[in-house]
């Protein structure tokens, strides 16, 4: 019978092995032709889980009278995820009050809730802390760095559900939850390119 020490050492090769191709910075490519794919409405659970929140894409969209939503997909263990994140708090924070809602979900287990916890305090992150030292923001909301909603793809449901091999990984959703955007892995020019297909969205 494997010893629990190599069972752990086992999983988390496989963790790695999925995701070794899809964690990565500029190099993944933008995708953007999705021929406007329709989302499901899928169910997530909030972080943190244990208090047990849950809701689903179209849900979501239709309490925040949505015109757009963002769904991110990342690790803690990503580092260009982690990295990706301040820019998408910003995007949070600017678009909010416009009809957008952000959903940035990990696909980190259900468990791992103080690993994500410490990732998102950004303080002891040295790529989060790149990427909001570069960005000139460090602002607290309620006491916190990251505001934008957490949902918990622990057994990668949502992920399988969009084809999600790679991390990091965007989609832009319409008001009538048809895919119009997504891109793979993080740079500026991809936020920026998120942006700009963003304004034209809103713009209609």
């Amino acid at each position: 019978m494997p010893s629990k020490k190599f069972s752990a050492v086992f999983a988390a090769v496989i963790l790695i092995l999925t995701f070794s191709l899809g964690c990565g910075g500029g190099s993944g490519g933008n995708g953007g032709g999705t021929g406007d794919k329709k989302i499901p409405d899928l169910k997530y659970k909030l972080h943190p889980v244990s208090l047990g929140d849950e809701n689903t894409i179209y849900q979501v969209m239709q309490e925040n009278n949505a015109k757009a939503l963002i769904l991110d997909f990342w690790a803690v263990w990503c580092e260009p995820c982690k990295e990706e994140l301040p820019y998408l708090e910003l995007i949070h924070r600017e678009y909010k009050d416009k009809g957008v809602v952000v959903l940035a979900a990990t696909i980190d287990p259900f468990d791992d809730e103080q690993m994500i916890n410490e990732t998102l305090d950004g303080t002891n992150d040295s790529k989060i802390k790149k990427s909001w030292k570069k960005l000139g923001e460090f602002k607290l909301i309620d006491g916190k760095v990251i505001t934008m909603d957490i949902p918990v793809d622990g057994n990668r449901e949502i992920a399988n559900a969009l084809g999600v091999t790679s991390i990091p990984r965007t989609f832009l959703i319409d008001k009538d939850h048809n895919i119009v955007y997504q891109h793979t892995g993080f740079d500026e020019g991809k936020v920026e390119e998120l942006k700009k297909k963003l304004d034209e969205l809103l713009s209609k």
